[in-house]
């Protein structure tokens, strides 16, 4: 595939990925970027975000501009990013997999709330956020500035109220731009960073930065420190960390969906986060997915309470270090919608590095997407 190729096929996914109608999994569109960046890493289109604007809704300009962060899947990435930014301490918070806001404030009243956008502009939205849990509408100092998080839908909420919705994610997205605001208040906003508008002020440490953020009384995305100081592989380290956070019970317990930990340096260099669109002081660790392709042998029915889930058996295949036969199927709908059937070629993957799931049916043409971690 040429560059021009990978380019167009990266900005339709981007388009239609932030338009809610995505075209290709997460995996396949990751593959992408990963082949420019091989081929062309000077590329626009790297440094280029999707828009999500929405008509009936205004676009305003942001103050500070919302980049995204480089993303890393292995340890010899993370390696790379500790050794650019040297041995200390940094925080590894919840990278969380809603839709990105602006909640813009003037001496400490909140103002406007503004979606990502490419970047530079989004859609005002302020009338949706002043429904939504987790809004300070006043802090208890007189900030003037922007803070930083993710509209999500929380597990409970989707489950109580969306059970028919695909997953937490795509219902945020479309709650979010209801024109009349119905059911923004079932959507809650996590927050992770704050940045002045005066940008000869600064937050001088992510341990202060997020503390500032919980004293004025916002939900801030969980985090834990990761000292590199004396690690030997702190690459390692950081995966070891991610396949902790992203085991079954981890997943299972937690209220919001993620997808990925973000690793940042504790000295905070404001120049880099509001002059890049993917500053160099922070980085996304994702799950490495290794989709494998094999043979559909067989459908077996698992019964447990009352309940009929289908299970794909398949050519054993050697996947992240374990041989796998059997994946789990969510519902039939999901056989159906793939279009499976017995001798068909389908992909495998580990979700989360540890559950074997059918991502795709080759014979058939169709994948998942915004398929849920």
């Amino acid at each position: 595939m040429t560059v021009e190729q990978l380019e167009k096929q990266i900005v339709d996914a981007q388009r239609a990925y932030y338009n809610k109608s995505p075209i290709m999994s997460d995996i396949e569109f990751d593959a992408l970027v990963d082949q420019l960046t091989e081929l062309n890493p000077d590329s626009p289109v790297l440094k280029n975000i999707g828009t999500d604007h929405t008509d009936g809704f205004a676009k305003v300009k942001h103050d500070i501009i919302m980049g995204s962060q480089a993303k890393a899947n292995t340890a010899e990435d993370m390696n790379g990013f500790f050794t650019r930014n040297g041995k200390g301490l940094y925080i590894a918070q919840y990278k969380c997999d809603g839709c990105s806001i602006a909640l813009n404030y003037k001496n400490g009243k909140f103002s406007t709330g503004v979606t990502r956008g490419d970047g530079t502009e989004g859609d005002d939205i302020t009338r949706n956020v002043l429904l939504m849990k987790g809004l300070v509408q006043e802090m208890n100092t007189p900030y003037t500035g922007t803070v930083r998080g993710e509209i999500l839908l929380d597990k409970k909420d989707k489950e109580k109220y969306f059970p028919d919705m695909k997953n937490c994610r795509n219902a945020a997205s479309g709650i979010m731009k209801h024109l009349d605001g119905t059911d923004c208040d079932k959507l809650t906003i996590r927050v992770y960073d704050a940045q002045f508008q005066d940008k000869t002020k600064s937050f001088m440490e992510q341990i202060k930065l997020q503390q500032w953020l919980k004293d004025q009384g916002f939900i801030v995305a969980e985090y834990v420190w990761f000292d590199t100081t004396r690690m030997k592989n702190p690459g390692q380290e950081a995966i070891e960390l991610i396949r902790t956070e992203f085991s079954e019970y981890n997943s299972s317990n937690r209220d919001y969906d993620i997808d990925g930990l973000v690793f940042k340096k504790n000295e905070i260099d404001m120049h880099d986060i509001q002059t890049e669109m993917r500053p160099k002081t922070m980085i996304a660790l994702k799950p490495k997915f290794t989709p494998v392709n094999t043979t559909l042998r067989n459908i077996e029915w698992n019964v447990k309470n009352g309940t009929v889930t289908p299970v794909a058996v398949f050519d054993p295949v050697e996947i992240e270090g374990s041989t796998v036969q059997r994946a789990g199927m969510s519902n039939i709908g999901l056989l159906e919608y793939l279009g499976m059937e017995i001798g068909h070629e389908i992909t495998v993957i580990k979700a989360n590095m540890i559950i074997p799931k059918v991502i795709a049916d080759v014979t058939t043409g169709k994948f998942l997407t915004g398929y849920e971690y």
